[in-house]
């Protein structure tokens, strides 16, 4: 088991929820060997509240930069071997380190794992799964949603390919995850281990910002997945987070997002337009119908698709 772990937590005016955050980073049952809070410039009083409720936690502080920035100096600040990070908004289940760290130990070569969530306010089912899932990269690619908030990861490994990248704002998460996922294995534990409060102001509510950086992540991501599997599967992939975002502004009403995204499909040959239909979309859809219909697990994940469905795995596939 990695020998220390530092929980990193950024935090910008959250003054309303930092407190239970830290309190369910100080409730586990494997317990941390340091928090540290990095204030990025809070005007409400966030930092009294820290000082004054949690004398044991390493807070530090910086004028507003942003919450990739604040996740680097935590990440630079760290003394642990791994690395756990918690949104300021967020809580963790009291066996999130426990489970992760175990399934760790049981793959040495993991760089990082990620774990299910369950939304404010539900009740999730904790159902023993005995071991972790591997995630590939074109899944991570694809947006296989893994939140900062279960993820823990190797820090030696998050400083080689530079932390999270400010100018990816909306998916610095994903970006860094892939580049992870290209030097070692992903790991992802099917059980909620920690809750996710949706707010008007979360990153993730912010689409256009997501889907700019997206196609910036997919032209960097080009070259890696043509020479691992082929034009072919990139084309699947891109065809697919484009019909993806198509969807979700379309539930927005917004035309600007629609028209980017039908620009983006008439440039994919019809052929793999068709098969990330087929394969990635449509199974996308069907499974968080049926979850949302059964809800039988009390928490959620995103539905995993199978690696056959990306398109050819010889290296330049057409």
């Amino acid at each position: 088991m990695p020998s220390r772990i530092s929980v990193v937590i950024p935090v910008h005016n959250g003054l309303a929820t930092i407190g239970e955050a830290i309190a369910s980073a100080l409730a586990q049952t494997r317990l941390a060997d340091e928090v540290v809070v990095v204030n990025d410039g809070s005007t409400d009083g966030t930092a009294d509240l820290v000082r004054g409720r949690f004398p044991s936690v390493r807070l530090i502080e910086q004028p507003q930069s942003g919450p990739a920035s604040a996740r680097n100096t935590g990440i630079e600040a760290a003394t642990g071997d791994w690395v756990a990070f918690l949104d300021a908004d967020d809580v963790w289940l009291p066996r999130k380190l426990e489970l992760q760290l175990a399934a760790v130990e049981r793959a040495p070569a993991a760089l990082m794992i990620g774990s299910g969530w369950a939304a404010l306010g539900s009740q999730p089912t904790h159902i023993a799964y005995r071991d972790a899932l591997s995630l590939d990269f074109r899944q991570i690619l694809l947006g296989y949603f893994l939140g900062p908030s279960g993820v823990v990861a190797e820090r030696r490994s998050l400083l080689a390919v530079g932390g999270f990248r400010p100018d990816r704002e909306g998916i610095e998460d994903r970006d860094l995850w892939c580049r992870l996922a290209q030097r070692g294995s992903v790991l992802f534990y099917p059980q909620a281990l920690w809750i996710y409060r949706r707010t008007p102001t979360s990153f993730s509510r912010i689409r256009m910002r997501g889907f700019e950086a997206g196609r910036r992540l997919m032209a960097d991501m080009r070259p890696y997945v043509q020479t691992q599997w082929g034009d072919g599967t990139w084309q699947t992939v891109l065809a697919a987070v484009a019909l993806r975002y198509r969807a979700y502004f379309e539930q927005d009403r917004d035309r600007e997002g629609v028209r980017l995204c039908n620009e983006m499909l008439a440039q994919i040959p019809p052929r793999w337009r068709r098969q990330a239909t087929l394969r990635l979309v449509l199974p996308y859809w069907a499974a968080r119908a049926r979850h949302r219909l059964s809800q039988r697990d009390g928490f959620w994940f995103e539905p995993l698709p199978p690696l056959s469905a990306f398109g050819p795995s010889n290296p330049g596939g057409a």
